[in-house]
């Protein structure tokens, strides 16, 4: 039953998973890739719990999880400042297939011995079944101590947000249960007392499991709240800039694109790009018209307010839509530039403080 729930749990943390992390990046790529195949795990799992089926669902548990573990360590090497190298991944993956063709390769031996696979508590002293259980318990030390160990690292990275933090520790705290897991299964090879370890090895492999579906979990809510806080800032910005885009593309129309397509962010880009190019050319443009203008006013905001609103004869005000603080867009030199445009249509609001028209030459 309690596996049932985390098999529900992996569901549906595989659907959120591929919900929010759809980029085509590597770190999206193994991920994915993880959590299917956890889930896939999961499944297994509660499909093994007896009869004819574990034969084939026993060693099918042994491969996902290897897949999932083999992800999550090519994941974590990617925390590294120097990242992982094409060749170290080739070699990891090919050390993980020798590995799936081992287990596989057992497998058909214990079921040409007796008909089926053991339980590791329950298995004889027979070679092959003692290797089969053996490769799987080392596999999963491995695999584990590398993803604890570099979880922990980045976990105690200063610069972490607090969010990441619980996320990382709950991996690291199912790495170490899943350590325990695989130390008990061990101790069992190597003793007669192995039936004494089945119920906490069914306790450890389900907390180790619950462990990690949270780790992963809370990292994709974190990643929820970040899509969600950068739309918002994105919509924000789209609202502070539209108006004073305008204004200056119908002095300027040239400067506007044609292919206008794509997402919020790329028109956000768009419209910062194509307003400053707009402004840049009317001061060439108006150079000696506005020479009166530019020597009152020797610098922005003021200077292109001024221009405008001369331009315009002083009929134009942009709406007040949005604050005036600079907008969090993951973007220093986007957000500086789209600051800088803000702070123009601000002036351009409060013109009745400090504009007066000038005579035109």
């Amino acid at each position: 039953m309690v596996t049932a729930i985390v098999v529900l749990a992996a569901t549906a943390l595989t659907i959120i998973t591929l919900a929010v992390h759809r980029e085509r990046g590597a770190r999206s790529k193994l991920l994915r890739r993880s959590v299917a195949a956890l889930f896939m795990a999961a499944a297994f799992r509660e499909l093994s719990d007896g009869g004819y089926l574990v034969a084939l669902t026993d060693p099918a548990k042994r491969l996902a999880l290897l897949l999932s573990e083999v992800n999550v360590v090519l994941l974590v090497l990617t925390f590294r400042s120097r990242g992982v190298s094409a060749r170290a991944v080739k070699a990891i993956w090919s050390t993980t297939a020798v590995l799936g063709l081992a287990q596989v390769v057992l497998a058909c031996l214990l079921v040409a011995q007796s008909g089926t696979v053991a339980e590791a508590t329950s298995a004889s002293d027979t070679p092959v079944e003692i290797a089969y259980h053996l490769l799987f318990d080392l596999c999963i030390v491995a695999a584990t101590t590398v993803v604890g160990i570099g979880c922990f690292q980045a976990m105690c990275n200063r610069r972490q947000l607090p969010v990441a933090r619980v996320s990382l520790g709950l991996v690291v705290a199912g790495s170490v249960s899943n350590i325990v897991y695989a130390a008990l299964g061990l101790i069992g090879l190597a003793t007669a007392a192995r039936d004494d370890f089945e119920t906490a090895r069914s306790m450890l492999f389900v907390l180790s499991m619950a462990l990690f579906l949270l780790g992963i979990g809370v990292g994709g809510l974190r990643q929820v709240v970040i899509n969600h806080r950068e739309r918002k800032a994105v919509n924000e910005a789209i609202d502070a800039i539209e108006p004073l885009w305008r204004v200056a593309t119908a002095i300027q129309p040239d400067v506007v694109l044609r292919h206008r397509s794509g997402s919020r962010r790329e028109r956000l880009i768009r419209l910062v790009v194509e307003t400053h190019d707009a402004l840049r050319i009317m001061r060439a443009e108006n150079a000696e018209r506005l020479s009166g203008v530019f020597t009152r006013f020797d610098r922005d905001p003021l200077q292109a307010a001024a221009m405008l609103l001369q331009l315009l004869g002083g009929e134009w005000v942009p709406q007040k839509t949005t604050p005036q603080q600079r907008l969090v867009l993951g973007d220093e030199s986007l957000a500086r530039s789209l600051y800088d445009l803000q702070q123009i249509s601000r002036a351009c609001q409060e013109r009745g403080s400090w504009w007066t028209p000038v005579s035109m030459g």
